[in-house]
């Protein structure tokens, strides 16, 4: 609502025009609650991968893309800066610390899902995108490490089958590049 108020343009089409078009990034669909409604922009835009990846790396390099700037210099840090609210919730996106074992999708103590962490992720400045059925992008700017995640919703967890854990593929794939300690 405040961007379509200050800029006279529908949030789909500013994103598409401000973000898709300079990342050279494909559209996809944002979830609108009723026809000519407003997007539900903190949640709910279903992206192809490659888009995912070019939102990751233009955060990964501090709002810049192929050496021009299209984030303000410092708001990437904003981004990444929790509330007294919600201390795993910055900007948009998703911030691995605190850790908490069993992060909520809301505000903490709301009812709903809750995701597992089972392990601090190994770079505490580690952030991320983390959709319903466990879509990912994680972002370790420690490691210049994204992790992408993108397919059908992990099986429900049962007989001896675990449930899906965030961490696990972040720490994983750090662990194998051998640079948990630097």
């Amino acid at each position: 609502m405040v961007i379509e108020g200050a800029t006279g343009i529908r949030y789909g089409d500013f994103v598409s025009k401000e973000v898709l078009v300079p990342l050279g990034a494909q559209g996809g669909t944002m979830w609108v609650g009723k026809p000519g409604g407003l997007a539900h922009a903190g949640c709910c835009a279903t992206m192809p991968a490659d888009t995912y990846l070019r939102f990751a790396m233009l955060l990964l390099d501090d709002g810049r893309w192929k050496g021009k700037r299209l984030l303000p210099k410092g708001y990437v840090a904003q981004m990444r800066k929790g509330t007294p609210e919600n201390p795993n919730f910055g900007l948009g996106i998703w911030i691995g610390e605190p850790y908490k074992l069993r992060r909520p999708f809301g505000a903490p103590g709301m009812l709903g899902p809750h995701v597992l962490h089972s392990e601090p992720f190994l770079d505490p400045d580690l952030f991320m995108f983390d959709g319903n059925s466990n879509q990912l992008v994680a972002i370790s700017p420690r490691h210049r490490l994204i992790v992408l995640r993108v397919g059908a919703t992990p099986p429900a967890p049962k007989d001896g089958k675990p449930e899906w854990d965030n961490a696990f593929l972040p720490n994983t794939l750090i662990r194998g590049l051998g640079t948990t300690n630097k």
